[in-house]
């Protein structure tokens, strides 16, 4: 039957061998496609957050947009019309301080205007031409200036929105919010120390000028755009957002937002996301799927091959299992058989009378073997069964090993082997007395039996982490274990390649590692380099 097994056990072997390949090519591919899904979802959130920016600054900008509605129908000349239309704005506007004040620049006016206005956050709320009375007169150009308060802007203007569009109930809460003015400086931030550069900058404010259809068509054809063009609004030193090069009569190029302001008052939002940049934090999630979906790769592996190894256990059992039947099928009907044969001699008067008695002693040897192999196969039931439990008694350890040597005398002659005993009446086992027997006849018999020569006997006590064992060791002269029979010595109905001929069942060195489980201890093979083979038994001392 193991000859049938083996292929069988090897074709498993390569399949599982194939297979991990297989699994990690797998896991790649996977791990692959994740990471570009991960690129993927970054693009799409960065496209979502620069909406949700430019709503922000929309929103702003809406609020500048309906102060330019105030001043829609007031003429841009006389100053004192102004102060009329912003106290209206105020009334109604959603942050009333935000705008400072209101200032009309004049491109004829031989009055400079004020520079000094336009070192703070300024907006070009409209850009007018001015038509002369005469067909050849030069014309003039006005342009709308708010002001804009900064402190009411980082105080209050910048903490709505950012709370509005990237605070929590707006989808958006793992972005942070940070504004900075044209030199750079942070003026407001929602964002942590840790926090990393900025996924996406655009400006805060958009430039009125950009939204002019000749300039934009200007852009595809520069040679179009004179230095007079009325795109090229100046007054005095100040160029106005929208404003062509003057070195050069050109308009700068339209970006994705054709509103970009003027380096005067280039102030800039930023959004980051939290922690990490969009990208990082995507990969980051596609490595922990990638992470996961290796696991659960790995566990429905694991499975198959616990599977596999679980049919070759039991396959290996169930071979053991027919060994075990057949030897115990031998060993008990060999004694039954020679017991049997002597008997019926003896009834039937055909045995002489000198050789009577020496009938007798075989039919009371082989019944002795016979009794002997059916108490193993009961203490093997009853440990199989828990049912067989150490009671707790004072065994004197050497006292159990001379009646076992007692009980194997003949055994051991009768294969040229002899006993030397060496021990501490001290050595007091707690546990089951005729467990205990039955372990220290299980090594011996097996020295006798694979051995013979002179085997020598130890009966001592140890101290192992503060706890007290009375050990029991036995060791040969023979031929000593390969590794391979080491690893497998004490496993269930397994017998080596030394068990060959001999009668036995395979189960002696396993009873005894089992009986030393029951009380504490533990049982231990191995093979000096010398020779032979040392078996050592321990079990709780009962002090």
């Amino acid at each position: 039957m193991s000859s049938q097994l083996k292929p069988g056990r090897g074709l498993g072997a390569a399949l599982l061998l194939v297979l991990l390949p297989l699994v990690l090519l797998f896991w790649s591919f996977l791990s692959k496609t994740l990471a570009s899904a991960a690129l993927s979802d970054a693009a799409t959130a960065l496209a979502a957050i620069m909406n949700q920016a430019d709503r922000l600054a929309n929103d702003l900008d809406l609020e500048l947009s309906f102060l330019d509605a105030v001043f829609q129908r007031t003429l841009l000349s006389p100053a004192a019309r102004l102060a009329a239309p912003l106290e209206s704005y105020r009334l109604e506007a959603r942050w009333p301080d935000s705008v400072k004040s209101i200032q009309v620049v004049d491109a004829a006016s031989p009055v400079a205007p004020d520079l000094a206005m336009f070192a703070s956050l300024s907006r070009v709320l409209r850009i007018e031409r001015v038509w002369a009375d005469g067909p050849d007169a030069p014309a003039t150009y006005r342009a709308l200036v708010a002001v804009l308060d900064e402190n009411c802007l980082t105080q209050q203007v910048f903490p709505d929105l950012a709370q509005s569009y990237f605070g929590e109930g707006s989808g958006f809460e793992q972005y942070a919010v940070t504004v900075r003015d044209s030199d750079g400086e942070l003026r407001f931030s929602t964002a942590g120390m840790g926090d990393p550069a900025p996924d996406f900058v655009r400006p805060l404010l958009r430039d009125v000028g950009r939204f002019d259809v000749a300039r934009f068509y200007s852009t595809f054809s520069p040679r179009s755009m004179q230095r007079d063009d009325p795109v090229a609004f100046r007054a005095g030193e100040i160029t106005f957002p929208g404003a062509a090069n003057p070195a050069t009569g050109t308009v700068p190029a339209i970006d994705r937002y054709r509103f970009q302001v003027s380096e005067s008052a280039g102030w800039t939002l930023e959004v980051s996301h939290r922690g990490s940049t969009i990208e990082e934090a995507e990969r980051m999630q596609a490595r922990l799927w990638s992470l996961a979906v290796l696991c659960f790769l790995g566990i429905l592996y694991g499975s198959l091959a616990m599977l596999y190894l679980s049919a070759r256990r039991t396959a290996g059992l169930a071979s053991s299992e027919r060994a075990f039947v057949a030897s115990v099928t031998h060993e008990l009907k060999t004694p039954i058989a020679i017991a049997l044969s002597a008997g019926e001699n003896l009834a039937k008067g055909i045995v002489p009378p000198d050789r009577v008695s020496q009938y007798g002693e075989t039919v009371a040897r082989e019944a002795r073997r016979l009794s002997g192999s059916v108490e193993r196969m009961l203490t093997l039931a009853g440990l199989e069964s828990a049912q067989h439990l150490a009671s707790g008694e004072a065994v004197n350890l050497a006292e159990a090993a001379q009646t076992v040597m007692a009980r194997l005398s003949a055994f051991a002659s009768s294969k040229g082997a002899s006993f030397e005993f060496a021990y501490s009446r001290r050595a007091i086992v707690d546990g089951s007395r005729v467990l205990v027997e039955s372990a220290l006849e299980s090594v011996m018999s097996n020295a006798v039996k694979y051995a013979g020569g002179t085997i020598r006997l130890a009966v001592h006590e140890t101290t192992r982490r503060g706890r007290s064992y009375a050990v029991f060791t036995c060791s040969d002269s023979g031929p000593g274990m390969s590794r391979q029979d080491r690893a497998r010595a004490f496993d269930p109905f397994w017998r080596g390649r030394a068990s060959s001929g001999q009668d036995g069942t395979g189960v002696g060195l396993y009873l005894a590692r089992r009986i030393c489980a029951m009380h504490a201890g533990h049982a231990k093979l191995r093979c000096p380099p010398e020779g032979g083979t040392v078996l050592e038994l321990s079990f709780r001392s009962f002090v």
